[in-house]
């Protein structure tokens, strides 16, 4: 019997699945890489990320208050962690910033955990209690 037809489906839905998973951690990973070489570790580092994640939320609610573009919105991230970082004598190239906002943007629109938690009863009829009979 020849497997191969059965392979090459199996290879190429393996590759369209993963590909964009892939994409987006190699982005991440290719930022964290950047920012060694900057020295910026372990708890500057989570320094780092937390002003750029404020920022992205910051774009966010004030994009619900005055419509911004999606360059609008990065370029406010990015003068606003450039401004924070400032404050703190801290540099990162903006060629890697913005692609750490991408990620961080990326991270946001795709959490990791999302649970979705099921009524244990959905009505009062649905229930024993008081159905004595």
């Amino acid at each position: 019997m020849n497997y191969q037809p059965v392979l090459d489906f199996i290879l190429v839905a393996a590759t369209a699945l993963l590909i964009p998973v892939f994409g987006a951690w190699s982005t991440v990973l290719v930022q964290k890489i950047k920012l060694n070489a900057y020295n910026i570790k372990g708890k500057k580092w989570k320094n780092t990320k937390l002003k750029i994640a404020s920022s992205v939320f910051a774009a966010e609610q004030r994009a619900k208050n005055l419509p911004m573009t999606g360059a609008e919105k990065k370029e406010f991230c990015t003068n606003l962690v450039t401004k924070m970082l400032e404050a703190e004598k801290e540099t990162i190239p903006p060629e890697i910033l913005s692609g750490i906002i991408d990620a961080q943007v990326w991270e946001m629109d795709n959490p990791k955990d999302q649970v979705v938690l099921q009524p244990l009863i959905s009505s009062p009829e649905q229930t024993d209690y008081g159905a004595r009979g």
